[in-house]
């Protein structure tokens, strides 16, 4: 059995053993609206009904066959080779970032719909293409067919300067999947999808720039498969000329391929220019394949830590991001040197991280909160408070961002700014912020709001970081400005009415 297989099962075993110590059962609530299907109220009118619901579906490690034969003869003749003839490929250089920040104004110009309705038809497409692993020189792009199909679908690309072609005939379970290298980094890069006698209309994403630069992105979280509201923020995002998107966790509510089907289906305007980059949630994980099967995310191909596409990180102009996964930090500790704690130290060694001026992580449950119902007896998760804090805080990460809690929650926990924004599609969890209130140990300041649908915009600047808390509406409820040294410059909280 290979190395990472035994540590697989070895720490399949501890996380059964030590699951308790990291919010299993009362701990770890599931409560959240059910909002599957396609809603045609405005986001103040959803639904907020409960759901109890709270199973999760774990991954089995596979396990090959191995040929583990060997020669052991002593009389094989090995012919001798001049070392010095041999031709040895050369290893690809791994790009190594700048440090420091050079100036660039945020915000690009998208293609914005005119209507913010669903579209009601897809045509031959159920999900249409949309933008996957966006990054320097290379991007995916994905689309899922209505109806069963063997044909070869192409994409051609086209930029200033250059073009290529990529095709392929394999469609899982009729998604495509088409990759392209060798992009120019920071362009503009023209793309059109043709399977068969099907053609699209042309779309435009953007290659990330390889210099240290600002840059400006959305965060939603909770989605909850609510095509509407994803539909309402596209276009907000889109108007906010933001460069990417992360989807914090709970896209869908069960983790089914229909309710990704939904959930692209209100991105697609969106999805069609940009990388909406995924990470886990807790209803996500009730179906990792139907996760998994969707999105594509980066992954190591020599992978001795069995991540996946469970946990990644990524290098954006002049900030990194970390997109984790809470059932790796249950059985965790800050210094050891296996799965995701390991990976992300060995990361955290890197040219991509060290020379970032800003360092973010993502997960999508939260280490501290005061609010999920009356009984006031969910805090947050023990796990991420023994391990992630420490871990984020001693490589001078700035901000962890959460969801989870649908409504909004903030402040610095042991000393490392902790932002919640959750529920941009999920039922309100109704809570007001009297219901709860703060213990003895809790982080103080801490700011909480509830009653909104709400999402992120986020701008990385040279000299500071500006987090806004936005609703549906486009309205900005709250404003922080910290410095890269995460110290508090401005803080403002709007006074708007609390949605009916």
């Amino acid at each position: 059995m290979p190395n990472k297989q035994i540590i697989s099962l070895s720490l399949s075993i501890l996380m059964a053993t030590w699951m308790v110590a990291c919010g299993s059962g009362k701990s770890t609530p599931d409560t959240v609206t059910d909002t599957i299907g396609e809603l045609d109220t405005p986001a103040d009118d959803l639904d907020t009904s409960v759901d109890g619901d709270d199973g999760f579906d774990t991954p089995a490690d596979d396990v090959d066959d191995l040929d583990v034969s060997t020669d052991d003869s002593d009389d094989a003749e090995t012919p001798e080779q001049d070392i010095s003839e041999v031709d040895t490929p050369d290893e690809p250089e791994e790009f190594q970032w700048a440090g420091g920040c050079e100036e660039r104004t945020t915000g690009v110009a998208w293609t914005v719909p005119e209507s913010a309705e669903l579209e009601e038809d897809g045509g031959p497409f159920l999900r249409k293409p949309f933008v996957q692993s966006n990054y320097l020189d290379t991007a995916t792009i994905v689309w899922k067919m209505a109806e069963d199909t063997e044909q070869e679908a192409c994409v051609d690309f086209s930029w200033d300067g250059g073009s290529q072609t990529v095709c392929d005939t394999t469609a899982l379970k009729n998604q495509y999947e088409i990759r392209v290298d060798g992009l120019p980094a920071n362009a503009e890069i023209t793309y059109q999808v043709t399977v068969g006698e099907i053609k699209t209309d042309e779309s435009m994403f953007r290659t990330m720039p390889n210099r240290p630069v600002p840059m400006k992105f959305a965060v939603i979280a909770d989605a909850h498969n609510n095509a509407d509201a994803l539909r309402r923020f596209s276009i907000q995002a889109l108007e906010e000329g933001v460069d990417f998107v992360i989807s914090n966790g709970d896209l869908a509510h069960n983790g089914l391929p229909e309710e990704y089907d939904l959930y692209l289906k209100g991105l697609a305007p969106l999805g069609a220019q940009m990388n909406v980059w995924s990470i886990l949630g807790n209803h996500d994980d009730k179906n990792h394949d139907g996760y998994l099967d969707a999105f594509v995310l980066p992954q190591d191909e020599q992978d001795d830590f069995d991540r996946g596409e469970y946990w990644w990180d990524a290098r954006f102009g002049n900030v990194w991001i970390g997109g984790g996964w809470i059932w790796s930090f249950y059985v965790s500790w800050p210094q050891m040197d296996l799965s995701q704690v390991g990976w992300y130290r060995q990361q955290f060694e890197k040219n991509h991280f060290q020379t970032a001026k800003w360092k973010l992580f993502f997960i999508h449950q939260p280490p501290y909160t005061l609010e999920w119902n009356e009984a006031c007896d969910y805090h947050g998760e023990d796990c991420l408070r023994l391990t992630m804090i420490p871990l984020l805080k001693e490589f001078g990460i700035q901000a962890s961002f959460h969801g989870h809690m649908h409504g909004i929650e903030y402040g610095q926990a042991d000393g490392l700014w902790t932002f919640i924004a959750g529920g941009l599609g999920g039922g309100l969890d109704g809570m007001r912020e009297e219901v709860c209130q703060p213990y003895e140990g809790f982080p103080d300041p801490w700011y909480r709001r509830y009653g909104f649908h709400n999402y992120l915009i986020i701008e990385t600047g040279c000299d500071v970081m500006t987090i806004r808390y936005m609703d549906l509406d486009g309205g900005e409820l709250s404003r922080i400005v910290l410095d890269d040294k995460a110290e508090l410059i401005e803080h403002t909280i709007h006074e708007v009415p609390e949605p009916q």
